[in-house]
């Protein structure tokens, strides 16, 4: 709370000051004022050669989105809950160390932090799992978590 009531505080104080001299707002003082600021992250949408936007990940042999192959993907998303999870990890429903996953490494303090917010009935991030040709789920992300 007392967080909070300084962020507003400060937020308060900026709105009074010149916007041009705030930093961060675009407006800093520079050598030249005509000259546009630089983006500070690259823009992932780029201009093809003939012209279009090209998308970085997108398949370039691909002529739009609607060509990407999304409509065979079958997203779900179904809440479960510990009892359900750790009894599908106890029979093998779910392939907990696939190729691409990196071995169990979190330390007992972090673990116990994930327990403690499982009891405060904190809800948990997103776990991601594939189906394989055996309809067993492979663990995509959230490994260290259903580890723990």
């Amino acid at each position: 709370m007392v967080k909070l009531a300084l962020h507003e505080e400060e937020s308060n104080n900026m709105t009074q000051a010149d916007p041009t001299t705030l930093p961060g707002n675009g407006n800093e003082v520079r050598q030249n004022p005509d000259q546009e600021p630089e983006p500070l992250v690259d823009d992932p949408v780029d201009q093809s050669a003939d012209g279009n936007e090209a998308v970085e990940g997108l398949d370039s042999d691909l002529d739009s989105w609607g060509d990407y192959p999304l409509d065979e993907l079958l997203i779900r998303n179904e809440v479960r809950t510990i009892y359900e999870v750790i009894r599908r990890i106890d029979k093998g429903s779910y392939i907990m160390d696939p190729d691409f996953q990196r071995d169990f490494i979190w330390p007992t303090d972090k673990q116990s932090r994930l327990i403690e917010s499982v009891i405060m009935r904190i809800p948990l991030p997103v776990f991601y799992l594939a189906e394989d040709e055996q309809g067993r789920m492979i663990v995509v992300d959230g490994l260290q978590r259903l580890s723990t």
